[in-house]
């Protein structure tokens, strides 16, 4: 199946607003910073688009893929963080105090 034309429309306004933030740590920074508003059409996508929309969406629209990579890539950071912090060892009860007979 194809990308319907809410989709396209979506990665096209996307695209457009990414082009916008250089390629670089400080430009990555605030394309995440500036682009929260583009979250739930992005989310939208997301849940609506047939198995391979995605790949397609990104093939034709590079800053969208863009988009699309950075926030994998800060799910996957979350991910692992809280998986670290779920292995983190817990720590030792104090001992009860011993009051002095």
């Amino acid at each position: 199946m194809a990308p319907t034309n809410e989709h396209h429309a979506i990665a096209a306004s996307i695209d457009k607003a990414v082009s916008a933030f250089p390629d670089t740590a400080g430009g990555m920074e605030h394309l995440l910073v500036r682009m929260y508003k583009y979250m739930p059409d992005f989310k939208r996508i997301l849940d609506t688009a047939a198995p391979g929309d995605m790949d397609m969406l990104c093939a034709q629209y590079p800053h969208f893929y863009r988009f699309a990579k950075l926030l994998e890539q800060l799910a996957e950071s979350l991910a692992q963080k809280k998986g670290e912090a779920k292995e983190a060892p817990k720590p030792k009860p104090k001992p009860a105090s011993k009051k002095p007979t």
